[in-house]
């Protein structure tokens, strides 16, 4: 059944075999297309990733599908010398303890893709924050592999002072370091509020997501808010799709099945 569904992944565009269908039914139309819209203007939004989403799907054996078809996606969209010259911009501009391949792979997947729904949502009149969560818990598979997927939902249902066991997942829970206890009520209490109240902190602390500002709030110790695009991974980004025109981005799309 592993083998099978590692295939089957690998043959689809997102690179794998859960997510949402285009069918006509449930989702009737591209997600990009109601956001561009305004159908969902009325509705407030959250919108966020893990700074190193991709480190698990890397580090899995074999690595998941998902890492073939987005290299794949971004060859196809910005040509194989521009993947060349992003692959050495993010390799050129690597933290000491970054992965520039999976850095990009994460750019392309995850943080790209929620920029451009959070940009729609915002054109449209609606309300829409964008947040990254750039903690590591002091809990594996976190502690070996940084903040990648996972590491806020670790934070976001803890106990403190533990964390959880989670039996679906495999993982086991454990003591929280005080770094750990602060950013995950900090976590905690904007989800609730959020939930609330429609917003996740006052504007002040957090801003909405604007088309002039464009804030990522950073959910880290400190957090702390940062404009969405600068340095010049972002500016090759731009350049690139506009050399080739401005493709959607991989996890933007659904399925069609």
């Amino acid at each position: 059944m592993e083998r099978v569904s590692r295939r089957l992944a690998d043959e689809t565009e997102q690179g794998t075999v859960f997510g949402p269908v285009l069918d006509g039914i449930v989702i009737p139309r591209e997600p990009r297309d109601v956001f561009a819209e305004g159908t969902l203007r009325d509705i407030p939004l959250w919108l966020g990733s893990c700074r190193d989403e991709m480190v698990m799907f890397l580090k899995s054996t074999p690595p998941a599908a998902m890492i073939r078809t987005t290299e794949r996606q971004v060859r196809a969209a910005v040509g194989d010398a521009g993947w060349q010259r992003l692959l050495a911009y993010y390799r050129a501009t690597a933290r000491v303890d970054e992965d520039p391949y999976e850095a990009l792979l994460s750019d392309a997947f995850w943080h790209r893709p929620m920029a451009d729904l959070a940009r729609l949502h915002a054109a449209a009149g609606g309300a829409v924050w964008l947040s990254r969560f750039d903690h590591r818990p002091a809990l594996e598979p976190f502690l070996s592999q940084g903040p990648t997927h996972g590491a806020d939902n670790a934070c976001l249902w803890a106990h403190p002072p533990d964390f959880i066991d989670r039996p679906i997942l495999k993982r086991k829970g454990g003591p929280m370091t005080p770094e750990d206890i602060e950013v995950a009520a900090r976590f905690q209490a904007s989800v609730l509020r959020f939930v609330t109240s429609g917003a996740p902190d006052i504007a002040e602390a957090w801003p909405r997501f604007e088309p002039a500002k464009e804030p990522l709030a950073i959910f880290g110790q400190p957090f702390h808010i940062v404009p969405l695009n600068e340095g010049v991974r972002s500016r090759l980004w731009a350049e690139l799709s506009a050399q080739r025109g401005a493709p959607q981005a991989p996890a933007a799309r659904a399925k069609i099945g």
